[in-house]
């Protein structure tokens, strides 16, 4: 049973990572697409994704997934 639990927490993790990353993705589109400076939106969407991965990678704290849990009381 726990083992079941395990896969079945790493599937839904595995799965919410390509859906964000998804999402990012439209994001960037749709601000692309919306912004009359394209050069300007490029840059400051890169600087937005750079500052992302360098908060992520100074996280010490539980994951999105682990805080949604606890605060549903998972």
């Amino acid at each position: 049973m726990i083992m079941k639990t395990v896969k079945y927490r790493k599937g839904l993790r595995e799965r919410l990572d390509k859906l964000t990353y998804e999402i990012v993705q439209l994001k960037s589109i749709l601000i692309y697409q919306s912004t009359p400076d394209k050069a300007k939106s490029s840059g400051a969407w890169r600087d937005l994704l750079k500052a992302s991965e360098e908060v992520s990678n100074l996280w010490s704290g539980s994951s999105a997934l682990e805080e949604i849990q606890a605060q549903r009381g998972e």
